[in-house]
């Protein structure tokens, strides 16, 4: 083969190698361009709420904010009502799903955790008479339960009695709970939203030029 020949396979190579490196980076920035075009297409319009009550995303008191919830460079949309009761759940998932922008998940906005990471992990926790808390991954369509807790206060031993238990709603150990939560909390990056949603954007046209 001739040396010519040789630098010309070689330049051939360089490109094909080159090319599967950045179209999938193209191929990501295209996703999510189109992603938030789609969300910001959804929040300007009159769009029914996941609410049991009649609400709007154009209602004075919606925010929003969009997270990567499993680290797969496609944003979700996280949505805020104060109409929302806590049987409806103040804060609110939606995605990406199929070309439609589709409600995941509904959380009583006492206090959410998204960990942000390749899991999809999401907390959250309620404080009633009984206090729980669930922990569910994201899997691009819907949240899956993986594990929880519940407390009622002990009043023998005058204290909190926390009880562990798995996806299937069965009795585990706290150090099985802990081992699993081990395993799902890796490389998070947590944010958290609580009552008022304070770190969240009022739905207007200048925070979804800002934020979409």
């Amino acid at each position: 083969m001739s040396k010519y020949k040789r630098i010309l396979i070689g330049i051939i190579l360089g490109a094909v190698v080159l090319n599967t490196i950045i179209q999938p980076q193209k191929a990501e920035a295209t996703s999510r361009k189109t992603v938030n075009r789609a969300y910001n297409c959804f929040l300007s319009k009159k769009n029914k709420l996941w609410t049991s009550i009649k609400s709007y995303t154009t209602d004075k008191n919606v925010k929003f904010r969009v997270e990567d919830l499993n680290d797969d460079g496609i944003p979700e949309l996280l949505i805020h009502s104060d109409n929302a009761s806590n049987a409806d759940g103040q804060l609110a998932v939606y995605a990406y799903v199929n070309g439609k922008v589709k409600y995941i998940s509904s959380y009583p906005l006492y206090s959410v955790t998204f960990y942000r990471n390749k899991s999809g992990l999401v907390y959250s926790e309620i404080s009633r008479d009984t206090a729980y808390g669930d922990y569910a991954v994201f899997n691009k369509k819907k949240m899956v339960l993986k594990c929880y807790w519940s407390s009622s206060y002990d009043y023998e031993n005058m204290k909190d009695k926390k009880t562990y238990f798995n996806a299937d709603r069965k009795k585990i150990s706290k150090d099985s709970f802990k081992e699993k939560l081990y395993k799902l909390e890796k490389n998070s990056n947590k944010l958290s939203i609580s009552e008022g949603a304070d770190n969240m954007y009022i739905n207007n046209s200048k925070n979804r030029k800002k934020y979409l």
